[in-house]
């Protein structure tokens, strides 16, 4: 697991089935302890063409992880995958830890980033077990976080516009703890379909020119 900010745990996805602290792991409870106020993970949804990861899934639900959102992976290379057949879905898994309540030390803190530098708009907000999702941060930028699968963590409360245009661009606010409140975007798990996102992006942004970094502020 990384520890990406000092209330703030990333769990290994399906994606790292062999690591010992991955939730697709069966042993992985005998080595999972999160420090941090808030964890998350994300996982390889049913919308998708591979399927979910049914010990993973087991798992999160067995620990009080909340599945709260779906959204396909926008990954630059996975674009023409995203106009097919061939959709990879992803679910976004939450847990608040609430007998967490101070900042891990920052010397075990370390912001990891999945992937290389061949997208620049991407560098540095990538999570670390795939391409498929971001966390972002202030200053907000419409092109980092419109057309991606992103957590905001944000340490200071959005502006009223700020929240309009979070909530236009299909984020909610999913939790608040002692040093920031974090926003999710991407829809409702229990009603979330391929076709919703898509119909949602045609209507938006018919050219897929919010896929690139062309725009910029909120």
């Amino acid at each position: 697991m990384y520890v990406q900010y000092p209330d703030l745990t990333e769990l290994r996805s399906s994606n790292w089935y062999s690591a010992n602290d991955s939730i697709a792991n069966p042993n992985a409870s005998k080595t999972f302890n999160v420090k941090t106020q808030f964890a998350f993970c994300t996982v390889m949804s049913k919308h998708g063409i591979t399927g979910e990861n049914t010990n993973a899934v087991e798992w999160l639900t067995k620990m009080g992880f909340k599945r709260i959102n779906s959204m396909l992976n926008w990954w630059p290379t996975h674009w023409r995958d995203n106009n097919k057949s061939d959709e990879r879905s992803m679910d976004f898994w939450w847990k608040k830890y609430d007998e967490n309540k101070e900042p891990v030390d920052n010397q075990f803190v370390a912001r990891q980033c999945w992937g290389g530098n061949e997208y620049p708009w991407l560098k540095g907000l990538i999570a670390a077990t795939g391409c498929a999702f971001k966390i972002g941060h202030y200053p907000l930028k419409k092109n980092l976080y419109y057309r991606f699968f992103s957590l905001l963590r944000l340490t200071k409360p959005p502006t009223k516009m700020q929240v309009r245009r979070l909530t236009a661009m299909n984020f909610i606010k999913i939790d608040e703890g002692f040093m920031a409140e974090y926003w999710l975007n991407g829809w409702p798990f229990e009603s979330y379909s391929n076709k919703m996102e898509h119909d949602f992006w045609d209507k938006h942004d018919p050219k897929g020119e919010l896929r690139a970094p062309t725009y910029s502020g909120f």
